[in-house]
């Protein structure tokens, strides 16, 4: 894409689960601009559309969706990102799929823009869970989201960009907060609404990052993050106050109105909590498992509902319960990472933990990432001491993504997985093993196909040579039966004197694809992603053990 010339006509949007952000760069104010909607005054807007039941075209989003939540005339949907992997296309009873809605909000986006800035929007650098690159639930997710901006008119290969979320938070804070005098290794963790992601990167002249490890968890089962956190409390204030249970049963008008309640209510008195449970963790008693330290961390008052009081141990405690151990579990593994890399993160001069999203707000979060790193909360820590405001820990996200839409910065990307083939003989013994893509090499290495050397038969049965895909990000090679993805993958199978070779590249969204080019030089390609989708969605269906 072309550098921005004049007012910012590039987007950076972050899509969050629970809130989204588009930012843009102003070279005219030499500024960042958010996107408001209507009278709000906060940089981002929660993640909700709404469509009139008799007429899909009239539709709100953001705060304006919010208001026909439980309104008969319209169909109202939230938390769809959570389901952009393999369940973007289900519609599960709904009248749109979570593929669908995304598509509606971030065309209403961009319309939204165009319309308040005069400009038409060229360009997109859109953020996505680093995570979603590397796990197999969700690699699709990228797919969907290319198709999404192809149907939009976009044309994604050309002027649409997915960059990491954890990275462009790494972009805002060594270009705006360090103003380009940063060096060295950063682990990002981003914990918001649905996913959780934390990521290893490195900057040698402040202003370019290198992607080097990523881990976390990517929401399959919506479990471990701020949206499960949120469900979790709010059961547990309807069980202390004694409240109906079936009135509040999980799902329903009530127990949704109270859980939004609740949420708003928390952000608002985001100070009174942080001290709160500074106290609290301060006079914990590990032994025991309680503190010795129990205050208020904030009042719900609602007319709606009445008026409750929510203490630090049910703040603390639901985050113990719900997402203590994912994140323990994906720090020990950044952790171990950086030990491999013989990374210092004692360093006070070049080693940096950022916290993003809006989770990450959440001060039993901060608690766990200092114990893991040895760091004392209230003791001079400048691996902690980054400059990122609590408030800029939820549009951190976005304003990255504007630096690098605007041209300011560049992301590189290493290589998560050893990606490649076991070849089979006729008597189904291994023959040979080939990683044509190498886990730790550069991204961009891998633009242009590289090919097995092994030659591929299809007999006149439509089978081919025994042929298995293997993943190995370190811990193993997994491998994945695909012969027949590969038979119909193969150009003119119909020529019985034919044969084939097969390769592997990364593409522009860092989507791996697959090649299959014949002896006369004809190929044809496919997202790699979208295969072994097929080949999960085939095995289960079959009932047979998917590998």
């Amino acid at each position: 894409m072309d550098k921005v010339t004049g007012r910012g006509d590039r987007l950076g949007l972050d899509l969050g689960t629970t809130n989204s952000a588009c930012c843009f760069f102003n070279r005219e104010r030499n500024a960042f601009d958010f996107l408001k909607f209507d009278s709000q005054s906060m940089d981002f807007f929660p993640t909700m559309i709404a469509y009139r039941k008799d007429n899909d075209h009239i539709r709100y989003i953001g705060k304006a969706a919010e208001r026909y939540r439980f309104s008969s005339k319209y169909d109202f949907y939230e938390r769809f990102k959570l389901s952009m992997g393999q369940g973007a296309e289900k519609k599960n009873g709904r009248e749109k799929s979570p593929m669908e809605t995304a598509r509606d909000f971030i065309s209403e986006v961009i319309k939204k823009y165009e319309q308040k800035s005069g400009e038409q929007v060229t360009g997109i650098v859109m953020t996505v869970p680093d995570i979603w690159k590397n796990e197999e639930e969700n690699k699709i997710a990228v797919d969907h989201l290319t198709e999404i901006y192809d149907q939009l008119g976009y044309e994604a290969d050309e002027n649409v960009a997915f960059e990491s979320e954890p990275v462009s938070a790494a972009v805002y804070y060594c270009r705006e907060v360090c103003r380009g005098k940063y060096r060295g290794h950063m682990v990002v963790v981003d914990y918001g609404g649905g996913t959780l992601d934390l990521t290893l990167c490195e900057t040698g002249d402040g202003t370019n990052i290198t992607v080097l490890r990523r881990c976390g968890d990517g929401g399959r089962d919506t479990g471990c993050a701020g949206a499960a956190f949120d469900d979790a409390l709010t059961k547990r204030m309807i069980e202390n106050n004694g409240l109906d249970s079936k009135e509040y049963e999980e799902g329903t008008s009530r127990f949704i109105a109270l859980r939004s309640a609740l949420e708003t209510a928390k952000i608002a008195s985001s100070e009174t909590t942080t001290e709160a449970l500074k106290g609290y963790y301060e006079l914990y008693d590990k032994i025991s498992g309680e503190s010795y330290n129990d205050m208020p961390a904030f009042d719900l008052i609602d007319d709606r509902f009445g008026e409750f009081e929510i203490m630090a141990s049910d703040v603390a405690e639901t985050f113990a319960r719900v997402n203590e151990k994912p994140l323990k579990e994906a720090l020990d593994n950044i952790a171990r990472y950086c030990h491999e890399l013989d990374i210092d993160t004692k360093s006070q001069d070049h080693f940096r933990v950022l916290m993003v999203g809006g989770f990450s707000s959440l001060y039993c979060v901060e608690s766990t990432v200092r114990e893991v790193f040895e760091s004392m909360d209230g003791v001079k820590d400048r691996r902690f001491d980054h400059g990122l405001r609590m408030d800029a820990r939820s549009t951190a996200i976005a304003h990255g993504a504007a630096i690098i839409a605007s041209g300011m910065a560049e992301v590189s990307y290493q290589c998560q997985s050893d990606i490649g083939f076991y070849y089979y003989d006729v008597f189904d013994e291994e023959e040979k093993t080939a990683a044509l893509i190498r886990r730790d090499h550069p991204v961009k290495d891998y633009r242009e196909p590289v090919y097995f050397g092994g030659v591929l038969k299809v007999s006149s049965l439509g089978r081919s040579s025994v042929i298995r895909l293997f993943f190995d990000d370190g811990s193993g090679k997994i491998p994945v039966k695909m012969d027949e993805s590969l038979v119909q993958l193969c150009p003119n199978t119909d020529d019985p004197d034919n044969d084939y070779r097969i390769g592997l590249s990364m593409g522009k969204h860092q989507i791996p694809m697959i090649h299959i080019k014949d002896k006369y030089g004809n190929v044809r390609s496919e997202s790699l992603n979208r295969i072994v989708e097929k080949i999960s969605l085939r095995l289960a269906k079959k009932g047979g053990e998917q590998l």
